[in-house]
């Protein structure tokens, strides 16, 4: 099995508008056919949309790796 990134259009069944694109994880059996795919990695109401969003992710490396306690500080209770 293998597998690379895709883009991914699903269509709402009822409103063209509601159409949504995503990049994920596609796997693929020995033959090259797509089998699978995993969670959304990146999406967006639009194809353009998803390129400029994908832009933004690649920039961030750019910048300081944040923690998880950056956001969620714990109250220090008399210290």
């Amino acid at each position: 099995m293998s597998w690379n990134y895709r883009v991914v259009h699903f269509k709402h069944p009822e409103f063209e508008e509601d159409d949504y694109y995503e990049i994920k994880e596609v796997f693929y059996d020995t033959g090259g056919k797509p089998v699978g795919y995993s969670d959304a990695v990146v999406g967006s109401d639009t194809y353009n949309g998803l390129f400029k969003v994908a832009g933004l992710m690649q920039s961030a490396h750019a910048k300081p790796v944040l923690n998880e306690d950056d956001f969620f500080k714990k109250d220090k209770i008399n210290e």
